[in-house]
């Protein structure tokens, strides 16, 4: 586990979270016939895209392929070095909560002005191209979304939401279910 890690540092050796290295050293001391899981996009979707193109002053669009091209090359490059068996899940959708001040994550997002609404469409067209992208490379992909989306609200359904409210982290409960449930379905 690597925390803060985002797809957009998969192809970065110098990112603050070091998870290139991590994830390597961890990968490559697996066996090829391994089935590795991977879970990305999150912070990419809920900060980093955003944060990214407000600095650059690009369009989210372009940092949202961005993103999802630097976790592409880094597959890419496991596939290339003999692991076959690779599982992609989704983002999970965003739960920081608009106008949410409280937490440390949240304290840390508050530069980034996109609702909760926007953050969520966004991770869902992330998902969307990932998925494709995914498939294309010959990987699995588990798609949580219309499992945790509540689609009255457009947003993340609440019973997914932690407990704790300080924590941006789905109810691992929960979310570790519908996992299981989209992992069976396939």
């Amino acid at each position: 586990l690597v925390g803060g890690a985002t797809a957009q540092g998969m192809r970065n050796p110098n990112s603050k979270t070091n998870a290139l290295e991590i994830f390597s050293n961890k990968i490559y001391s697996l066996s090829k016939k391994s089935t590795l899981f991977f879970l990305l996009g999150e912070v990419d979707t809920g900060f980093v895209i955003w944060y990214r193109a407000l600095k650059y002053q690009e369009s989210v669009e372009v940092q949202l392929l961005e993103s999802i091209n630097h976790y592409i090359k880094f597959l890419e490059q496991i596939i290339r070095d003999g692991y076959k068996k690779i599982i992609v899940i989704s983002a999970p959708l965003p739960t920081i909560l608009d106008d949410q001040d409280w937490g440390e994550v949240a304290n840390l997002r508050k530069t980034v002005k996109a609702t909760l609404r926007e953050r969520t469409d966004l991770t869902l067209e992330y998902n969307k191209i990932l998925r494709q992208k995914v498939i294309d490379l010959g990987c699995d992909f588990l798609c949580t979304d219309e499992y945790l989306l509540n689609t009255s609200t457009g947003v993340i359904d609440d019973r997914f939401r932690n407990k704790d409210k300080n924590n941006h982290h789905l109810d691992l409960e929960n979310y570790a279910d519908v996992i299981i449930q989209v992992q069976n379905e396939k």
